[in-house]
């Protein structure tokens, strides 16, 4: 073989190798940048605490998905007693819920879930009945489809990439032999 064929057939094989590592690897990035960006907060906005109703400010969900409603203190704070609601922009109620704790250990209220049935404005009615003032945030997360979200799909992303890149061993091994000697 001629010297400009051997650098070219080298230069292929790598091409190859390297479109093999991003086929390989591709299922992996997409996945992780997914299971990241989907755990965006809806909402978080800032919850004073005190006696009496609050109103969030508005917020669009995506339809379908399961969201997640939550209270997070700074320091531990008095028990709460509270109703909450959702409220589409029209005013319709579209989920509703009473939270009531023992003590005020923690630094989280867990208020419950409820599924987004439209992808309108909607906005978190907080009204609290005891008394307790604190600062603290409000937050409105989605929850992930699955048991634990798309992470179920990474390890089978990583097999995937793992068997690609043994092929492209295997298949290149004598350029590998060649290169390394």
């Amino acid at each position: 073989m001629s010297g400009h064929s051997t650098v070219g057939l080298k230069i292929l094989r790598l091409a190859a190798l390297l479109a093999l590592l991003a086929i390989a690897l591709a299922p992996v990035f997409w996945l992780s940048w997914a299971h990241r960006s989907q755990r965006d907060s809806a909402l978080t906005a800032a919850f004073d605490g005190r006696k009496g109703q609050y109103t969030s400010p508005s917020f669009v969900p995506t339809k379908g998905a399961t969201y997640q409603v939550e209270i997070y203190f700074l320091p531990s704070h008095q028990p709460l007693k509270l109703d909450w609601k959702v409220l589409d922009d029209g005013g319709a109620i579209l989920a509703k819920s009473r939270y009531s704790e023992m003590s005020g250990d923690g630094n989280l209220a867990d208020l419950g879930e409820y599924e987004a049935t439209s992808q309108s404005a909607q906005r978190i009615v907080v009204d609290l009945q005891s008394e307790a003032d604190f600062d603290s945030t409000l937050h409105v997360e989605p929850l992930e489809a699955g048991p634990e979200g798309r992470g179920y799909a990474i390890p089978l992303a990583g097999a995937w990439a793992a068997i690609v890149l043994f092929g492209a061993v295997v298949g290149l091994r004598s350029w590998f032999c060649e290169v390394l000697s």
